[in-house]
């Protein structure tokens, strides 16, 4: 009786078996990478792209319009005003005034005696209790008069004076949290143009996500949600200790598959401008990717699933034409694809209002993930610092 042992095996298998078998693991790797990649588009892209807001409903919920700002007079100088005059029958602007140290407060005080409907609260530093941005986020909710409540920034100023007439006509049928896009305005140089490319493609993901029930962030600059799901919900209490996650991660531990509705009308969108230099918009950055790590697991599976797919469905088919294995096959499935991914993402960059971008996008698809990794790598080695 003859035993063939595994290193035998080995020793006798020429580099030509090798060389098949890589081969095949190759292709193999670059069809399971397309088939997720083609379940992205159709399960998450394609409902993105059919999407339609609904109309809002006729009964109007009075509302409270929070703004945390620090140091921000430049920009309340030059965007409070188009907040308070909304055309919306019962609302109020809470302004909480944080720490600031510029000339922020006389504003203020000096704009509240014009507008009855401003109500500002003003924060003041301690030198033994220090906070953060949740603090005065909080501060906000708690002297708020009414239930439902839309979030905005300093730096952000709404398409119009429909604004929160678009996201409070979205409360209906028990939602409880409507996430609106809050885009970039097209500014010139590297920076503005690398943060408004990052903003719409991440963008493009948590909306196609929140249209499938399965909403995992929303962003600050427009997000609205109900004061009673605020304090059922325990507000940050669970991830307070942390300088970001006063939108995502609370949207993430708040939202179900029933209570999450999303406005993609171009009259709900806001505008911020964009950092001044790429040093202030990478520390941004590093600051968001902190609370990644404490997503549900679903959400952490499907946008680790996400990048990975692209990443490897590229350089696998890089590798196979370099090779020359299956090429017929290989172009065939990676062009059909693309083909289809190309007109998904162009019709949702287009309503989002950045059909400028549609030529680069398949370059940040494949260098993202290397961006990303290396931002986790800096946070592994220094501390970001705090929101202001």
């Amino acid at each position: 009786m003859k035993f063939i042992f595994a290193n035998d095996l080995i020793i006798n298998m020429d580099f030509g078996d090798f060389l098949s078998i890589a081969s095949v693991a190759l292709f193999v790797l670059f069809v399971v990478s397309m088939i997720i990649r083609l379940f992205f588009s159709l399960n998450y892209h394609l409902p993105l792209t059919l999407f339609k807001t609904k109309a809002p409903v006729t009964e109007q919920h009075p509302v409270s319009v929070i703004i945390c700002a620090r140091n921000e007079l430049k920009n309340l100088k030059k965007n409070l005003r188009l907040i308070l005059e909304q055309k919306y029958p019962e609302f109020q602007v809470i302004v909480v005034n944080d720490c600031s140290w510029d000339e922020s407060e006389a504003y203020l005080k000096e704009l509240s005696s014009e507008y009855k409907h401003l109500k500002v609260i003003t924060l003041h530093e301690q030198e033994r209790h220090k906070h953060g941005k949740k603090f005065a986020i909080t501060i906000g909710i708690k002297g708020a008069q009414y239930d439902y409540l839309l979030f905005t920034d300093a730096d952000c100023v709404p398409e119009g004076p429909n604004w929160i007439e678009e996201m409070a006509g979205q409360f209906r049928n028990g939602k409880e949290i409507v996430i609106g896009y809050g885009a970039y305005a097209k500014e010139k140089g590297f920076t503005a143009f690398a943060q408004r490319l990052d903003t719409v493609m991440n963008a493009i993901t948590y909306l196609s996500f929140a249209i499938r029930n399965q909403a995992y962030m929303g962003v600050g600059r427009n997000l609205s949600y109900r004061k009673e799901l605020f304090f059922r919900s325990k507000g940050f209490a669970t991830h307070y200790h942390l300088l970001s996650g006063d939108d995502d991660l609370f949207v993430n531990e708040s939202a179900n598959p029933k209570n999450v509705a999303v406005n993609l009308n171009k009259s709900a969108f806001t505008y911020s401008s964009t950092k001044d230099n790429f040093r202030d918009w990478l520390n941004q950055k590093r600051r968001h990717i902190t609370t990644g790590h404490r997503y549900k697991l679903s959400h952490r599976l499907l946008l680790i699933l996400l990048p990975l797919s692209i990443f490897f469905s590229y350089t696998c088919f890089i590798l196979l034409l370099i090779l020359k294995l299956f090429p017929i096959v290989t172009v065939t499935v990676f062009g059909i694809h693309f083909f289809l991914h190309m007109i998904l993402t162009a019709n949702n960059m287009k309503k989002l209002g950045a059909k400028d971008l549609i030529w680069i996008f398949p370059l940040y698809e494949l260098f993202a993930p290397i961006f990303y990794t290396g931002l986790a790598g800096l946070n592994l080695i220094s501390k970001t610092k705090n929101w202001k």
